[in-house]
């Protein structure tokens, strides 16, 4: 039997590990409660893919996600309105997970991680409740979301965002009424069900800031692709995106990684590059080809500088 040398296997390993890959493509501080914002349309173009992990260790990924509607709302531990707004979202995925809305909280803090929202969610009775870790903060930069308490009903069917704003108008100006008398998200899941026009598409969600990793904004500290961005793709990347590699282009020069800036994007929030899907939390594999959270945070923030 003929000999296999090891760099041969290894080559051989990894293009396996793409291929698989490419077949998978298919500080908080409380504000005034939500009202109505007729300044501006929901965002209407369509959100891209993105893949996290639960409080629980499932992967959850938004295209791979039956039904006919996607609710994520986006909390924070120790945030008031999020804490009051677990048992609304638990009550609301019991009574529309037969009608094909899926119902999930989404967590961008840089503060918390799996156990201790795991902890905050066995206190306040909803553990259940998938609650995806935006390590990166990569999905709260993608859509805008500069606060908890931001809720977005998603259409599968296009991928676009039908509702944004807040569950109800329970919070009021530094207070909160007894009962909600508008129940926004309820409402709008109710008519897109119902084919119906939403009869109102976007309020203003009021809950606790979210500190992002770098500022956000104009306030972005710059990255620098010389010193920040390209080390990172020379360590992880071009060893397979260069020319007679097997990656699909090759990153050889400032100017054409820049033109495939939004592609990086979206295959960072998709987790579909780097090639490795093995849970950071069970440990450290040799050859671990995957991204640190400061490794991706790089890279999403120069994408996002422009």
């Amino acid at each position: 039997m003929a000999r296999v040398s090891l760099r041969n296997m290894n080559k051989f390993f990894r293009l396996t590990v793409l291929v698989a890959a490419l077949l998978g493509l298919g500080d908080v501080n409380m504000s005034r409660a939500a009202s109505i914002d007729d300044s501006a349309p929901p965002k209407s173009g369509e959100v891209l893919n993105f893949a996290l992990l639960d409080h629980r260790g499932r992967m959850h990924e938004l295209r791979r996600i039956g039904g006919k509607a996607v609710v994520v709302f986006f909390t924070a531990n120790e945030c008031p309105i999020a804490r009051q707004s677990a048992s609304k979202l638990r009550k609301l995925r019991e009574a529309f997970s037969e009608r094909g809305v899926s119902v999930f909280m989404v967590n961008s803090s840089l503060a918390d991680d799996r156990k201790s929202i795991s902890q905050e969610m066995s206190e306040l009775g909803a553990w259940h409740l998938p609650v995806l870790k935006d390590d990166t903060q990569g999905v709260a930069r993608h859509l805008g979301v500069k606060r908890t308490g931001e809720t977005m009903a998603i259409s599968t069917k296009d991928w676009t965002i039908f509702y944004r704003g807040a569950i109800d108008d329970q919070m009021v100006e530094g207070a909160q009424k007894p009962q909600p008398t508008e129940r926004y998200l309820e409402n709008a899941l109710n008519d897109f069900l119902d084919t119906k026009p939403v009869r109102l598409a976007k309020t203003v969600p009021r809950g606790c800031v979210i500190q992002f990793d770098g500022g956000e904004g104009p306030d972005l500290a710059p990255v620098s692709y010389a010193k920040d961005a390209a080390p990172v793709l020379q360590r992880k990347c071009v060893q397979c995106h260069s020319a007679g590699n097997i990656g699909s282009w090759a990153m050889n020069s400032h100017q054409k990684v820049k033109g495939m800036a939004a592609m990086i994007e979206e295959v960072l929030l998709a987790r579909r590059m780097p090639p490795w899907n093995a849970d950071p939390a069970i440990g450290k594999f040799s050859n671990d080809a995957s991204l640190s959270v400061t490794e991706a945070q790089t890279l999403l923030r120069w994408v996002h500088q422009g």
